[in-house]
């Protein structure tokens, strides 16, 4: 279990205004995005945690296969989550990762 954060990282909350708990895919989907969004080695409690997204020049026209490559070297720790590809569109990274058969889209802000 882990709570549940908004996209800025503050606690998310609920119609009463508490911070509440997440479970399940939900979770992994938190802990993914988490990963992507940043930056490998700026978490300075865990300099593992991260990824290298944000070195690769999104107007190349190789982008969304690194992107892809990156997500997938990022991710490898965790088995349930399988990156399918990446789309860039207007300067917004979307990756999708099937996680326990389920695609989902995670967009990253550059």
């Amino acid at each position: 279990m882990d709570t549940a954060l908004n996209v800025d990282g503050d606690f998310d909350r609920d119609s009463s205004g508490k911070a509440y708990r997440i479970c399940g895919t939900d979770e992994l989907k938190q802990k993914i995005y988490i990963i992507l969004s940043s930056r490998l080695g700026e978490f300075v409690y865990d300099r593992t945690l991260g990824s290298e997204i944000y070195n690769i020049d999104i107007s190349s026209p190789t982008a969304c296969e690194e992107i892809t490559a990156k997500a997938r070297k990022a991710l490898l720790e965790i088995p349930q989550a399988e990156v399918i590809k990446t789309e860039i569109t207007d300067g917004k990274i979307t990756v999708f990762v099937d996680i326990n058969g389920v695609n989902n889209a995670v967009e990253l802000r550059i």
